[in-house]
């Protein structure tokens, strides 16, 4: 099965079912955190992005409440 396919494949999903999906695939990104390297770019966006939340922590919601709003919506 080459990417297409695979993502055709998901795109067959529900929407539950893709969110968990990408809840796994991040789990499983985080437990390879050490081989992961970023470019300066994204650096610089995770600069930025950490600002923007020092200036207003409570603009944001957690992962969880994220998960929960885009349940809900579903």
């Amino acid at each position: 099965m080459n990417r297409q396919d695979l993502v055709n494949e998901i795109l067959k999903l529900s929407t539950e079912d893709r969110v968990w999906l990408v809840e796994e695939i991040w789990q499983s990104l985080e437990e390879e955190e050490q081989d992961l390297v970023l470019s300066p770019e994204q650096r610089k966006e995770l600069a930025r992005r950490m600002e923007e939340f020092k200036k207003n922590p409570t603009a944001g919601c957690t992962w969880e409440e994220f998960v929960a709003q885009v349940r809900n919506s579903a």
